[in-house]
C-alpha cells in the first residue's frame, strides 16, 4: 500500500509540474509566440531559456531539471505539446494521456545564459571543463563550453519497437529508452489459449528461441547525430585536452557544424552498447545535448570575466612611443635578446587586421608570418611564447601533421562510416595557429593549406560528404632551409622548398641568420645565464603581464580599425613607388602586397585602441612589410608569387628555354651552370647575379618537374620526358 501511495504521490507531483510548466509556455511571450511562430513553419520544437524558468520564479522545475535532466525534459515536451495542441485545436478538458494521443511530439530545446557549472549549494560562473566530468555529474544537468571536432553522420533511432512472432503472430510494442539498444525479447510474450498446441495453457507460448522480427514499418524513429567534442584549446592544459562523446537528437540534427565553438547544456550519462540480452550491456559516458549555442569566437570567458586588473595600463609606461615599439622592446618574448623587427611582427599578428566582409568579396584581416633561418635562433621559441599569450592558440609541428591535422579530414569510424574531423586550424579558428618545422610537411600537406590560409575556409568534398569550415586564424610558421642552415655561397632561393603560391599567403617573411656578433653573442650569454639563476619575483611579474596582454588582445580585436584617406594614401604612395622601383630591382609587387600592408597598420591601430588607422600607424606598417617580406626578396633572390627577386620575367623564361634546348641529352649541372653564367654575365647581368639567378632558375624548373637528376648526388640533369 505505502509503495502505491508513492507512485500516485510520484505521478501528482509530475502532473503538477506539467501543469506549471504549461502555465509558463503560456505566460511567456517569447515562448508561446516561438512556438506559434514554428508550428506555422512545419517545425515541432520550442526554444526555452533556462535562466526565465529562474526569474519567473519556477524554483521547482529549476531544481527539477538540474537533479533529474532527463525526466525534466520529457515534462517540459509534454507541456509543449498540450499547450500546441491548445493552439491548433479546442482541446479544453482533455487529460495528459489524451493530449498525448494526439498531435505531434515537440521537441524542447534548452538553452541559457552563462550560469555554467553548480553544485548542490550554489551556482558557479565557470562551465565544467571536459577533463572535470565524473561520476558525480551522472545523470545531473551541466554546462560545458567545448569545440567540436567531428560529426559522425546522422542515423535513426527506434523510439517506440513493434515485433510479430514468427510462429503465433503474436505482436508486441516497446518503448524503447534513448540510450539503450534496440533489444527484442528472446521467447515469445504471448500467453497460451487452450487447444493451441504451443504449451500448457497459461504460460508463454513455446515459440523458440528469438522468435521475435522488427515491423519496420510501424515503428517510431528520431533522428540522432553522434559528435566529438575536445576542451578548448585556450584552456591551457598541460596535459592532452579531453575528447568526450555527445549526441543531438531531431531537430539539433545537423544544427552543430564542424570547427563551432559551442555552450551546451547536456546531462552526462551512459549509453549501453550490447547486442544479446543475455550479455550485460557495456556502458559509456556520453554527454546528452538538449540545446547548444554558438560561443564567443575572440575571448575566452575567463578572461572576460576577470576584472581582478585593467589590461589597458600593460602600456601606460609607453609614453609617447608607440605601442608597437614598447611592445617590442619590452613585453614580446623578453627572454629572447634582439630581434626587434621580428618582435614588432608578432605584436601585429597577435593583435591581427580587420576583417571585410562585403557581398561580394571577404578579405581575410588575419596575419600570416613566416620565421625561417638558421637552426638555434629561437624560432620555436617565438612560437611557443606567442601560442603561449595568445587568447585562442593551437600548436602544431609539421613533422606529425598531415593535410588532415592541419585542416580537416573524412574519416571511418568503427562501424565503416564516413564522418567529417577537423584539424588544427579547425580548431583554431578566430584566434592563432602555431606551425614548427613547416618545412617538414609533405608538398601534399602544403597545398591543402593554400585555401585555408587566404580564403580561410575549408572545403570538402569526398565520400558524399561536403562541407565548407571556417579556419579564420593566423598562421605562425618557423622552418628551415634546404641544408638545414643558410649557405653563403647560395643564393637564397635556392635555398628555400616552397612553392611560390605559399610563400605568397605570407604577409611578413623573415630570414634568421645565426652571425657572429661579440656585443649581441654577449647580450645572449646573460640571458641564457640569467634563466639558470632564475627569479621567483621576476617570473611573478612575467606571468602577470603575460595575463594582461592576454586579455589586451582579446579586448583589442574587438576594435574595428578601417583606414582613413590620409592613411590609405601613405600606404597606396608606398606601394606605387615600390613597384616602381621593380624597373630597377627587378622585384614586382600586386595587390596581395598592399592588402598586408593594410593588415598590418590596422592591428598596430588596434594596439593603441583606436577605431581607425592614423599616418604613424601606415608608416609602421609600410617600414615592417620592407624589412621583412621586400628584403627578403630583394636580397635573397626567393620568388614570390607577384614578386620576382634577382631577374625579371623576361630573364627567367629566356634561361629556361636555354636550359630546355640545352638538355637534349643528360649533362653535368656544373658544366651547364658554368656555360649559362657566361653567357648571360656577358649580356644583361654581372656574374654574381647571372649565377643566383641561374642556380634559382634550375631549382624551380627541377621542382616543376621540368628537369630531373638520374644519379645520386643529382650531378647529372636531364630534361624530364612526358
Amino acid at each position: 500500500m505505502e509503495a502505491t501511495d508513492e507512485i500516485q504521490e510520484t505521478v501528482n507531483a509530475q502532473v503538477d509540474m506539467t501543469e506549471k510548466m504549461c502555465g509558463f509556455i503560456r505566460s511567456t511571450k517569447e515562448c508561446y509566440n516561438g512556438l506559434q511562430e514554428n508550428i506555422q513553419n512545419d517545425l515541432y520544437c520550442l526554444n526555452i531559456n533556462y535562466e526565465d524558468l529562474k526569474a519567473e520564479g519556477y524554483d521547482d522545475i529549476v531544481q527539477y531539471v538540474r537533479n533529474s535532466p532527463m525526466k525534466a525534459l520529457e515534462i517540459m515536451e509534454t507541456a509543449a505539446r498540450i499547450v500546441a495542441n491548445e493552439m491548433q485545436q479546442a482541446t479544453t478538458g482533455l487529460t495528459i494521456a489524451q493530449h498525448l494521443e494526439i498531435g505531434r511530439p515537440i521537441q524542447v530545446i534548452l538553452n541559457s545564459d552563462p550560469i555554467h557549472g553548480y553544485t548542490d549549494e550554489h551556482e558557479q560562473d565557470e562551465a565544467i571543463r571536459l577533463s572535470e566530468l565524473n561520476v558525480s555529474q551522472l545523470q545531473k544537468l551541466v554546462v560545458v563550453r567545448a569545440i567540436v571536432i567531428a560529426c559522425m553522420p546522422p542515423h535513426y533511432k527506434v523510439t517506440k519497437a513493434v515485433a510479430k512472432c514468427r510462429r503465433c503472430g503474436h505482436e508486441l510494442t516497446m518503448d524503447m529508452g534513448w540510450n539503450t539498444p534496440t533489444q527484442l525479447p528472446a521467447k515469445c510474450q504471448q500467453t497460451t489459449a487452450q487447444n493451441t498446441g504451443l504449451g500448457p495453457t497459461g504460460t508463454a507460448n513455446n515459440c523458440g528461441a528469438n522468435p521475435y522480427e522488427l515491423l519496420e514499418g510501424k515503428c517510431q524513429y528520431v533522428a540522432v547525430q553522434h559528435l566529438k567534442l575536445q576542451e578548448l584549446p585556450e584552456h591551457g592544459s598541460e596535459v592532452m585536452p579531453q575528447t568526450k562523446q555527445a549526441v543531438v537528437d531531431r531537430n539539433m540534427v545537423d544544427a552543430i557544424q564542424v570547427g563551432s565553438r559551442i555552450r551546451a547544456m547536456c546531462t552526462y550519462t551512459a549509453q549501453e552498447y550490447g547486442k544479446k540480452a543475455s550479455v550485460q550491456a557495456v556502458s559509456q559516458p556520453v554527454l546528452r545535448i538538449f540545446g547548444a549555442v554558438e560561443d564567443e569566437l575572440s575571448v575566452p570567458r575567463s578572461l572576460s570575466a576577470d576584472n581582478n586588473s585593467d589590461p589597458w595600463t600593460l602600456l601606460d609606461e609607453a609614453g609617447e612611443e608607440h605601442p608597437i615599439e614598447y611592445l617590442a622592446k619590452h613585453v614580446i618574448a623578453p627572454e629572447i635578446s634582439g630581434h626587434l623587427n621580428i618582435k614588432k611582427a608578432i605584436a601585429a599578428f597577435l593583435f591581427g587586421g580587420t576583417r571585410i566582409e562585403q557581398p561580394s568579396i571577404t578579405v581575410r584581416g588575419d596575419i600570416h608570418v613566416l620565421l625561417m633561418g638558421d637552426p638555434g635562433t629561437a624560432k620555436s621559441q617565438f612560437l611557443k611564447w606567442t601560442q603561449k599569450v595568445a587568447p585562442i592558440s593551437v600548436y602544431s609541428s609539421g613533422k606529425g601533421s598531415s593535410a588532415a591535422g592541419l585542416t580537416a579530414a573524412v574519416r571511418r569510424d568503427g562501424g565503416g562510416e564516413w564522418y567529417l574531423e577537423g584539424g588544427a586550424m579547425v580548431r583554431g579558428d578566430g584566434g592563432v595557429v602555431c606551425i614548427d618545422e613547416f618545412d617538414k610537411m609533405d608538398e601534399g600537406d602544403r597545398v591543402a593549406i593554400h585555401e585555408a590560409m587566404e580564403q580561410q575556409t575549408i572545403s570538402i568534398n569526398k565520400a558524399n560528404i561536403s562541407a565548407m569550415l571556417n579556419s579564420r586564424c593566423g598562421v605562425l610558421a618557423a622552418a628551415n632551409p634546404i641544408f638545414g642552415s643558410i649557405r653563403e655561397d647560395e643564393s637564397m632561393g635556392d635555398q628555400i622548398e616552397f612553392q611560390t603560391t605559399i610563400l605568397s599567403r605570407f604577409d611578413m617573411i623573415f630570414m634568421i641568420r645565426d652571425t657572429v656578433n661579440e656585443a649581441q653573442d654577449r647580450e645572449i650569454g646573460m640571458k641564457l645565464v640569467e634563466k639558470h639563476f632564475g627569479n621567483p619575483n621576476a617570473e611573478e611579474a612575467d606571468s602577470e603581464q603575460i595575463h594582461k596582454l592576454t586579455r589586451y588582445i582579446a579586448e583589442a580585436k574587438r576594435i574595428p580599425a578601417p583606414l582613413t584617406a590620409d592613411s590609405g594614401r601613405i600606404l597606396q604612395e608606398n606601394w606605387i613607388r615600390m613597384r616602381g622601383e621593380g624597373t630597377s630591382t627587378k622585384v614586382k609587387l600586386t595587390a596581395r602586397q598592399l592588402e598586408a600592408m593594410f593588415r598590418i597598420a590596422s592591428a598596430c591601430a588596434r594596439m593603441r585602441k583606436s577605431d581607425s588607422i592614423s599616418e604613424a600607424d601606415a608608416k609602421i606598417a609600410v617600414d615592417l612589410f620592407t624589412n621583412s617580406t621586400m628584403h627578403v626578396a630583394k636580397e635573397g633572390g626567393v620568388a614570390i608569387e607577384g614578386m620576382t627577386g634577382s631577374a625579371g620575367a623576361a630573364e627567367v623564361q629566356v634561361i629556361r628555354e636555354w636550359i630546355l634546348n640545352s638538355l637534349v641529352r643528360q649533362r653535368r649541372r656544373a658544366e651547364l651552370e658554368a656555360e649559362l653564367i657566361a653567357n648571360f654575365a656577358d649580356k644583361d647581368m654581372g656574374k654574381t647575379e647571372a649565377e643566383r639567378v641561374v642556380r634559382s632558375v634550375l631549382s624551380l624548373m627541377m621542382k616543376a618537374g621540368e628537369i630531373t637528376s638520374f644519379k645520386a648526388d643529382g650531378n647529372e640533369i636531364v630534361r624530364k620526358r612526358h
